[in-house]
């Protein structure tokens, strides 16, 4: 076994010794790294546009399903129920007739905050009475301050009189 083991290296060494390095082989491998030195730019151009044109066809298919999308939306705006029901929610537009009620924050604030009461399963009676309420916001009502008592409010043209001519301080009407 030991003389099989000497006898393969020496193939070995003898077979790496057996190679001649002649004047045609390095003419053959200049040649080749000349042509590998001469088309890798080339082949790194080519990648490079590859790469692009990839980029683009996906830009031109986003662009046709953005032109189709616009297509299907310019549709919904030929439909004359459509545009109708847009001039209502966006303009407010009512038909000659109708009565349009616009209501300030009828959102539930607990709905925006996500605490929102627990809800029974039973009905229950409102804490507050509403022919007292009602009664209490008609005396409240009556009791406001008009326009002219209010401080800094402008004054009523019918009820003041010219100021004088002579520079003199005008007084109230009235006294």
């Amino acid at each position: 076994m030991a003389s099989r083991r000497r006898q393969t290296g020496a193939t070995d060494q003898g077979w790496l010794w057996s190679l001649r390095f002649s004047g045609y082989s390095a003419l053959v491998f200049g040649l080749v790294v000349l042509a590998v030195a001469s088309l890798a730019p080339n082949v790194t151009q080519l990648v490079a546009q590859r790469q692009q044109i990839a980029e683009l066809s996906r830009s031109v298919t986003e662009d046709r399903d953005e032109v189709e999308r616009l297509k299907a939306e310019r549709e919904r705006w030929n439909d004359k129920t459509f545009v109708t029901s847009q001039a209502r929610d966006r303009l407010y537009f009512v038909k000659p007739g109708e009565v349009s009620f616009i209501v300030i924050n009828d959102i539930d604030q607990g709905a925006l905050t996500g605490t929102a009461g627990d809800i029974s399963d039973e009905v229950e009676a409102a804490s507050v009475q509403w022919p007292s309420a009602l009664l209490g916001s008609i005396v409240n009502s009556g009791g406001a301050r008009t326009v002219s008592e209010v401080p800094g409010a402008v004054p009523d043209p019918d009820t003041t009189e010219p100021a004088p001519a002579d520079g003199a301080t005008p007084t109230p009407a009235g006294e």
